[in-house]
């Protein structure tokens, strides 16, 4: 039932009920209530067309909004909202929506202030915490979500989040806020998450990360930096700088010594350092060049002391060393060679001043004063002109040598410093031109050796050979070919020391050639 009556004053008065007579409108020049159909006034303001147009009063009903808050407010709200008679928003309409200027209240308290579109936070706007009456959220809305530019706060009205929203997430530029109200983080976002490029702090205030994120680990390049105190405007120590998976090395990198002098350069896999890589002393001085394996030593590498002198050169398998050990005593090198971790044998080379080096083999490995050898020494072969040494430091043998054997000429020598012999050899025995010595230094034999051996009687069979041979013609043909022959198989047999009876017998066969020759 409708009734429209104008009164003595001349306004208009309109009224319209519900089906049980209940009042459902009442206006009054413009200004009027609407009732729900049991008497609680829904609507108290300006209307037009029988719809809420300009400032009115709404209550009960939420139109969505009592569920957007109730979510983003669940332990201020608690979800106890009993919006019977009581007021849900005071502010401007448009044909029945809320539209323009206006605050909203949950249980008589103001949750929202601020720019209202189609019945939706949309604009520049406030909410607040029910209980405190703190700014919760200050910044842009559409739709009832946080979009575009916005302060989010603690309960406590401490500073959250500073920055872009879409769709109530952070996304593009921002800052994070600790609840101490220091710099957490600055950056990009995307959909909540800390994405693109950004700066992370402890809760010092102090820069720990700038770089590429992804889904809030570090993802890209980016410098990490030591979690050290210090005054703001000094400048951080880098721990790290170089490409990051899942917050973690990978890819190439660069580690700091605490003292920001360079200690790693090479590759990461997942934290582990792998390939090609360099390690530093804290003195910025090289450690180690060469190959890793899950960040530990394996393949070619060399590895330096603090003075950067090489110490280790060759193959690292599972933490084994195999190849040269370098010793440093004043102007000397001991290079010890290793097979997986175990000493085989020693060597030491000098400069020269040539600019070449000669190498030394020492009977201790661990000291310099016990040589044995010493001389050109090729892949642990005596090889050329080198001298060895008894232990005691006594020269033994100088001369020439061929694959570890005397091999050329040289002299031998007793214990007692005495030469023992000196000429020729071949494959380590006397071989050829040589002199033989007791150890008082009496001559026991001059002459020529074969095999380690002598005669006496080669001299007599050489000067024999030339004998005949300038006789030739004197002599007959047969006698001339029997005296050859003979002589050559004297020479077939063996030479034996001055002692051996066969010595003797050769010099009867020397009698026995002279009278042939004087028979024929």
């Amino acid at each position: 039932m409708t009734t429209i009556r104008i009164n003595n004053s001349g306004r208009t008065e309109y009224k319209e009920f519900y089906e049980n007579t209940q009042l459902k409108i009442y206006i009054k020049n413009n200004y009027g209530k609407k009732y729900d159909s049991s008497g609680f006034l829904e609507y108290e303001g300006a209307l037009k067309n029988l719809l809420p147009h300009g400032k009115g009063k709404f209550y009960y009903k939420s139109n969505g909004i009592i569920k957007f808050l109730i979510k983003i407010f669940t332990t201020d709200l608690n979800a106890n909202v009993n919006l019977t008679n009581k007021l849900i928003y005071d502010g401007d309409f448009k044909y029945g929506l809320q539209d323009g200027f206006g605050n909203f209240y949950i249980n008589s308290k103001l949750v929202y202030s601020g720019e209202f579109k189609n019945n939706n936070f949309s604009g520049k706007g406030i909410i607040y915490y029910t209980n405190t009456h703190i700014i919760a959220f200050e910044g842009e809305f559409l739709n009832n979500n946080f979009h575009g530019y916005g302060k989010c706060y603690m309960e406590d009205g401490t500073l959250l989040y500073d920055g872009h929203y879409i769709n109530n997430s952070y996304n593009g530029y921002g800052k994070l806020y600790y609840d101490n109200e220091k710099l957490k983080y600055e950056g990009e976002f995307l959909n909540g998450k800390c994405h693109g490029k950004g700066k992370a702090y402890l809760t010092n205030g102090n820069l720990v990360y700038e770089g590429e994120y992804k889904e809030d680990d570090f993802y890209g390049k980016g410098i990490y930096y030591y979690e050290n105190d210090y005054e703001v405007e000094e400048t951080p120590i880098k721990k790290f700088e170089g490409c990051f998976k899942k917050g973690i090395p990978h890819g190439k990198g660069i580690t700091y010594h605490s003292n920001g002098v360079k200690g790693f350069e090479g590759n990461y896999d997942e934290g582990n350092k792998v390939g090609f890589g360099i390690l530093y002393n804290t003195n910025g001085t090289l450690k180690y060049k060469g190959k890793f394996k899950d960040s530990s030593f394996n393949g070619d590498a060399i590895v330096y002391d603090e003075e950067e002198r090489v110490i280790f050169k060759g193959v690292y398998d599972e933490l084994k060393f195999t190849g040269i050990r370098y010793t440093y005593h004043e102007d000397k090198v001991l290079e010890s060679y290793l097979f997986d971790n175990k000493l085989n044998t020693f060597k030491t080379r000098e400069l020269l001043k040539d600019d070449t080096y000669i190498n030394k083999i020492y009977y201790n490995p661990e000291t310099f004063d016990k040589i044995k050898y010493e001389g050109f020494v090729v892949d642990n072969i005596v090889e050329g002109f080198a001298k060895e040494y008894f232990e005691n430091q006594d020269l033994q043998y100088e001369g020439f040598w061929k694959n570890n054997k005397y091999h050329g000429k040289g002299i031998l020598y007793y214990e007692n410093g005495n030469k023992e012999y000196e000429g020729n050899f071949v494959n380590g025995m006397y071989n050829g031109e040589g002199i033989l010595y007791s150890e008082n230094n009496n001559i026991i034999f001059k002459g020529v050796f074969k095999n380690g051996k002598y005669s006496k009687i080669l001299p007599h069979i050489s000067k024999i050979q030339e004998l005949i041979d300038d006789n030739s013609d004197k002599l007959p043909e047969n006698v001339y070919l029997e005296i050859s022959n003979n002589l050559k198989q004297i020479l077939e047999i063996d030479y034996k020391d001055d002692k051996d009876d066969k010595g003797i017998s050769l010099d009867n066969n020397i009698a026995s050639l002279f009278a042939s020759m004087f028979n024929g």
